[in-house]
């Protein structure tokens, strides 16, 4: 579940020397192609980065930046910022908009599918989910009774520079969690620990008191039967 690295490195291998107008169909058959759902390493090699900057092509580039951070409801929205989604490509953004969904939550309900994904119709919707399950970009079950999708996994998507912040605070948030659940359990365990030394120096008390009680007795019996005439009875009555 790398959202398709592994493809997408061969297209950033095309870009190596590459410039200008040379590169436009490089990132249109990575924004193509059926399993790439990420797109930082395209985005970021030094080719691709100064075809950004150059801003030659910006409906290209937005398309880009839309198939790396956006939904489909920004295509829809503002189509014509962006280059000619073909149908594969209009299915593609749906998938990463389902993708955004699972990254935010653990349960989607139906009516938010359709609606983030602009498909009505529910059959539809469910062909949707379901093919994003085969892609390998996300794992869960559709839930009928409940109208809800159940998300187990998801594929992760490329991350804009503005929302690393967020990102780091979350981490931080999550850590100082971590550190607080580390300190409980170490209570707990010095807690038992200290229970356990309790316990094992009670039963050594109770051993060594017991073994004084057996000894004192013993010695009280011996002690009877030398003071005893009838030593034979004595026996029998202890025998």
């Amino acid at each position: 579940m790398d959202g398709g690295v592994s493809q997408l490195l061969e297209f950033v291998k095309q870009c190596e020397g590459k410039s200008g107008n040379a590169l436009e169909p490089i990132i249109k058959g990575a924004l193509e192609h059926p399993a790439i759902y990420v797109f930082s390493e395209l985005t970021h090699c030094p080719p691709v980065e100064a075809f950004i900057e150059s801003k030659a092509n910006e409906k290209l580039i937005n398309t880009l930046e839309l198939f790396s951070y956006g939904v489909y409801l920004e295509y829809k929205n503002n189509s014509n910022k962006y280059i000619p989604l073909n149908d594969e490509m209009t299915i593609k953004l749906k998938h990463l908009t389902i993708l955004t969904l699972c990254r935010d939550t653990r349960s989607i309900s139906y009516k938010t599918i359709q609606s983030e994904t602009d498909t009505p119709d529910l059959g539809k919707m469910e062909t949707l989910v379901i093919d994003s399950i085969y892609r390998g970009i996300v794992r869960g079950k559709l839930d009928h009774d409940k109208q809800c999708f159940h998300v187990e996994a998801s594929a992760p998507r490329d991350v804009p520079s503005e929302r690393i912040p967020i990102m780091i605070e979350k981490l931080e948030e999550w850590l100082k969690q971590l550190e607080s659940a580390d300190d409980t359990i170490r209570q707990q365990l010095n807690h038992l620990n200290s229970e356990k030394d309790s316990r094992l120096f009670h039963s050594e008390k109770m051993k060594e008191l017991y073994a004084r009680k057996k000894e004192h007795i013993q010695q009280s019996i011996l002690s009877s039967i030398d003071q005893s005439d009838d030593m034979p009875g004595m026996m029998r009555m202890f025998s």
